[in-house]
């Protein structure tokens, strides 16, 4: 298993698990996509995704979806990318320590 992490996003297990941490230390929920929201994604699959990362002012949206979800590049402001994109983003937003 940390093999994978390093493989796919470039990082240690040890910062996907500090990470994670930090994320699900939030303990906020968001509320369900109202039925009258317009697509924003060719994959109306994926806009339950969109809509709660803008609910829940999501910093930044990750996905491996080359067909749909990375080609939006961003959804009002909130940069879309791969894994190892988020990464290199949050070393710079967010530096640890």
């Amino acid at each position: 298993m940390r093999h994978r992490y390093f493989e796919k996003a470039g990082v240690s297990a040890s910062k996907v698990h500090y990470l994670l941490d930090l994320v699900l230390h939030k303990e906020s929920k968001v509320p369900e996509m109202p039925g009258d929201w317009p697509p924003h994604s060719p994959d109306r699959d994926d806009d339950p995704f969109l809509w709660a990362a803008i609910a829940g002012k999501a910093e930044y949206i990750i996905s491996s979806d080359i067909r749909h979800m990375l080609k939006l590049k961003n959804i009002y402001g909130i940069p879309i990318g791969r894994p190892k994109d988020f990464f290199d983003w949050v070393k710079i937003a967010h530096p640890m320590s």
